[in-house]
């Protein structure tokens, strides 16, 4: 069985190099599309999205967890393989009747069509790329290879290709190779896993919990991506650009966050299929406490950061997407902690009603309050909106996660985070007094933060510090000694 450390630390790097081409490519492509450019993109992206989702149905983590309990048994493997990429190929069909209908229908989707069609193509590929396989059986260093290749190629197209604003459907080819290009030699590949063969197809048996994923998956989507669909609808490109550069920095440090717990999905699901509930808690709480050491921290570094960082991968522009970004500071932390709990905790123990509930209330509060504050406020409204609804969420599956989990004993060291992270603000004040230069004030800032929040964790003995710097050092030795 592999090991999760070295699980994480692919798909952390696998995360890593898939936030880095959007970030050079947002600092690069921010200055050449302006904010109304940017804006069409987002707006794109936000909508294909959808289209996305119901091609992939909710079999991505049903994929993963299923998957996992049949591992060790090929034949078992590619039998449920060849049933869920066959009902996967069913919803990709009728996910592109469903856009071709709605680009003839939606009058606002006329303005779009080009880009939507360019995009569409991530539809298929995402389908195809059965990305959920290479998570069940713990793949992660193929992925994550994989995924670099692609990324490089992407970097070099885009620096080549991507001269002026009329080179916008270029940046958008560009943005759909580094997504999904790769997702076609997952079908190659995938041979060397699978015994490929005729089979005798059980649809039945999957139905019900891939629809239950798939609403959960749905309601997700609604939130997250409603913020730039309704911006576009109600607003224009520029608020929607301005907005997209908000929250460009939150997200790369949301994925981050996320990809702590990605990796335990096959391994905790194993664990209870295996009834082996003592190895399950320990690595739920570790995931935890790691989840929080990094969030807790880097939502205040947001917010003494924003200004200057929005400088820096925007370029000038973007002063009004300052504050939005300071608002959005606090997804960092309540993000990662909702995916964790919904998708690490209550999916592998069968639990996707409870999972449904949270993030149905998620997507109900969003749509109630960009609703009422998009017109008053505009991206900050949608800002204030995406915070209520990802903090109801956390509130409701904490309430129904306790049920099943003691949830306090993985926050008992939330404290210790909070106090340790506290001196980020008046270091970054104080700092900012005597550093002009924004790049320089960025670097220092986060030096002294991370010096000072990892001294403090050290003097209140935090656990989860020290086993972290053991498991540091103990690498070094090893790599030493090689």
């Amino acid at each position: 069985m592999k090991s999760i450390r070295v699980n994480t630390f692919y798909n952390l790097l696998k995360t890593t190099l898939s936030l880095v081409f959007p970030l050079i490519s947002f600092a690069y492509t921010s200055r050449i599309l302006e904010a109304d450019g940017l804006g069409k993109i987002q707006f794109s992206q936000s909508i294909i999205t959808y289209f996305t989702l119901i091609a992939m149905l909710g079999i991505k983590n049903y994929g993963t967890r299923e998957g996992a309990k049949r591992r060790e048994n090929k034949e078992q493997l590619s039998q449920f393989t060849c049933e869920i990429f066959v009902l996967n190929m069913l919803s990709t069909a009728v996910s592109y009747l469903l856009f071709f209908v709605s680009l003839l229908v939606v009058p606002k989707f006329h303005d779009y069509q080009s880009l939507l069609l360019i995009f569409s193509v991530m539809i298929a590929f995402t389908s195809m790329g059965m990305e959920w396989l290479y998570g069940a059986l713990e793949e992660y260093r193929y992925i994550t290879l994989r995924s670099l290749a692609f990324q490089l190629i992407s970097i070099v197209l885009l620096l080549t290709l991507v001269k002026s604003k009329q080179d916008l459907y270029i940046y958008a080819w560009i943005l759909c190779l580094s997504s999904v290009g790769s997702n076609l030699l997952n079908l190659i590949h995938a041979r060397k896993f699978l015994v490929i063969k005729k089979y005798k197809l059980h649809f039945k048996r999957h139905i019900k919990p891939i629809l239950i994923l798939f609403a959960m998956e749905l309601s997700i989507s609604l939130y997250s991506n409603l913020d730039s669909t309704m911006l576009g609808f109600m607003t224009n490109d520029w608020e929607v650009g301005q907005y997209s550069a908000a929250v460009k920095i939150n997200h790369v440090l949301v994925s981050v966050m996320c990809s702590v717990g990605v990796v335990l999905l096959p391994r905790l699901s194993y664990y209870f299929e295996k009834k082996m509930m003592n190895e399950f808690n320990a690595v739920a709480k570790r995931a935890f406490n790691c989840l929080l050491l990094l969030a807790v921290p880097s939502a205040l570094g947001l917010i003494v950061l924003s200004a200057p960082t929005i400088r820096l991968f925007s370029g000038a522009g973007y002063d009004a997407a300052v504050p939005t970004m300071m608002i959005m500071a606090p997804v960092v932390v309540v993000i990662p902690l909702n995916t964790l709990i919904n998708s690490q905790l209550l999916l592998p123990i069968g639990k996707e009603k409870w999972a449904l509930a949270s993030t149905c209330t998620s997507a109900g509060v969003n749509l109630l309050f960009n609703s009422l504050l998009i017109p008053l406020l505009q991206r900050n409204g949608a800002a204030i909106g995406t915070i209520m609804a990802e903090t109801s969420g956390l509130v409701v599956c904490l309430l129904l996660a306790r049920k099943k989990f003691a949830i306090r004993d993985f926050f008992t060291r939330c404290w210790q985070y909070i106090v340790a992270a506290l001196p980020i603000l008046p270091i970054g004040w104080l700092l900012q007094q005597y550093i002009s230069n924004g790049i320089l004030f960025i670097i220092v800032t986060i030096a002294v933060s991370v010096a000072v929040y990892f001294t403090l964790l050290m003097l209140m003995k935090n656990e989860t510090c020290r086993f972290l710097w053991g498991e540091g050092m103990a690498y070094l030795r090893r790599f030493r000694k090689k």
